[in-house]
């Protein structure tokens, strides 16, 4: 190949249009830089893909913690079982059964959750919303500071770990949308 004027052969160079060129001949041409952007998108999908299967596992692990009747607590071997309802302008979320079906009032309710029993496992679900969002802070908690339950339908799955560690997330889901977590 010859060297275009005023370029040094054996040279590579990039030329004031984007192209890479070597010894004066175009190395890679607009199209294939295209096809090259192309497939980096794709590999971008690719990752959002998997997120997505990540979450359908996520939520069907819910599915079944939502269905298991019975629950034992690992510490002292009593099974908590059942579900409890906790009613509107009730602030204090119930450690006594492994699912709480809360229901709020019309106005904001902070809501407050105690310690458990290490290896707890709790669902919290807003099974009506009365127009006031429910804020859950509980006592001991890690990656987190609250969860706003604002839509019926949304749950929260929690784990509580030991009196240091807390309760920590196992999962969230919701119809319109999960309740959003607090940092």
């Amino acid at each position: 190949m010859a060297a275009e004027t005023g370029h040094a052969p054996n040279r590579s160079y990039f030329a004031q249009d984007g192209s890479f060129h070597l010894n004066g001949a175009a190395f890679f041409n607009n199209a294939e830089i295209n096809i090259a952007q192309e497939l980096e998108n794709l590999d971008g999908l690719a990752a959002e893909l998997e997120n997505l299967d990540g979450l359908a596992a996520e939520l069907a692990l819910l599915a079944d913690l939502e269905s298991t009747a019975a629950q034992i607590d690992v510490a002292t071997g009593v099974g908590l079982s059942g579900s409890v309802a906790s009613a509107a302008d009730s602030l204090a979320i119930p450690v006594t059964h492994n699912h709480v079906a809360k229901t709020t009032g019309g106005d904001a309710e902070a809501l407050t959750l105690a310690n458990g029993t290490p290896g707890q496992i709790l669902t919290i679900s807003l099974v009506a919303n009365g127009g006031g969002d429910g804020t859950l802070t509980p006592t001991t908690k890690t990656g987190f500071t609250s969860i706003v339950f604002a839509d019926a339908g949304d749950i929260a799955t929690l784990r509580f770990v030991d009196a240091t560690v807390g309760w920590v997330i196992m999962g969230t889901a919701g119809v319109a949308a999960p309740p959003v977590i607090v940092a």
